[in-house]
């Protein structure tokens, strides 16, 4: 199998629409804003992207795989606002991954990435060196439950609250060779 991970960010999609800084019931479960098991982002990757990007020949290659989203997800070794790791066929990178060599993008030049002219309609924040921040499916650890990690321009990671819709998306998903 192999990952695959979009070159570019393909939309701009906030985490989830608010930035409640108190557990609540969201998308059949209760839980904070920056819960990725709860997000609005993860719904979006999972139905309205995966059912609109792929035909079915795509989709039979794509597998279902366990999202890790405990807290060394998030690289902490503890994290209040890490979640049970969920089943996917389309998920974001953690802020694990994204620093595991394994995945090739613990260089910061490497992390960066431009938004697809769509992305960019849907009101992605392109900086003056044209590349964007890119969502990261961690919660951050320290701002009570409506903050998540992002990429910014320059390939670093920064966090922001889930509500803010200039961060972009770029899909993740394992297929079968």
């Amino acid at each position: 199998k192999a990952l695959i991970l979009a070159n570019l960010i393909l939309d701009s999609q906030e985490y989830y629409p608010s930035s409640l800084s108190s557990e609540f019931n969201h998308n059949g479960g209760n839980g904070y804003a920056n819960n990725y098991a709860l997000s609005e982002i993860r719904k979006f990757l999972n139905e309205d992207f995966y059912n609109t990007a792929f035909n079915e020949l795509q989709k039979a290659l794509i597998e279902t795989i366990t999202v890790d989203n405990s807290a060394s997800s998030t690289g902490q070794s503890t994290n209040e606002y890490a979640c049970d790791d969920t089943r996917d066929k389309m998920f974001l990178l953690s802020y694990s991954e994204v620093n595991d060599s394994n995945y090739g993008l613990t260089n910061f030049s490497v992390r960066t990435a431009q938004g697809s002219d769509y992305a960019k309609c849907q009101g992605l924040y392109v900086c003056a060196d044209n590349n964007s921040y890119w969502w990261l499916r961690s919660p951050y650890k320290y701002n009570d439950g409506d903050y998540a990690y992002y990429v910014i321009n320059d390939g670093r990671f920064h966090e922001y609250m889930v509500d803010y819709i200039c961060s972009g998306v770029r899909p993740a998903c394992w297929i079968k060779l």
